[in-house]
């Protein structure tokens, strides 16, 4: 199943209209990495439930040991195109500004993962539940799959 990247988004945004600020991911655009994330990205690799996907994709020979986190000092432009990729998504918050999404990109092989998920908010108030999602590149950033779950 190849989906576009309009589509990929779609899953990952639905229908939002406040939009957060850039100023820090215009400095630092790769992100912090999330321990719920990396395990998503992890179980991608190895789960016999994920088979058909990395079937579909290409990506059945990687392993764990392969699984790099981007980061501003190697991949900078990378996460800055990858976030412009996702900007309405990583722009979309909760009604204290908070962002709905925390985000996560990897490269693994000849190939890089947005994996994201609910970002939890500060307000006590805010419930949050949702998909998580895994979106797959080539080596050019061009789409391979995107699927979601919960």
């Amino acid at each position: 199943m190849n989906l576009s990247r309009a589509t990929i988004f779609l899953c990952i945004a639905g229908v939002f209209t406040s939009y957060g600020h850039f100023k820090n991911l215009k400095k630092d655009p790769c992100w912090a990495e999330d321990d719920y994330l990396r395990e998503v990205m992890e179980h991608f690799i190895t789960s016999e439930n994920w088979s058909p996907e990395r079937i579909e994709t290409g990506t059945t020979h990687l392993s764990t040991s392969q699984i790099e986190l981007l980061t501003n000092s190697q991949d900078f432009q990378t996460c800055v195109d990858l976030n412009e990729e996702f900007e309405e998504a990583i722009a979309a918050t909760w009604n204290n500004n908070d962002r709905k999404f925390d985000f996560n990109y990897y490269k693994a092989g000849n190939f890089f993962f947005v994996i994201t998920g609910m970002a939890q908010s500060s307000d006590p108030n805010i419930l949050v539940s949702g998909v998580t999602t895994i979106s797959i590149f080539d080596n050019n950033l061009n789409v391979l799959g995107g699927y979601s779950f919960r």
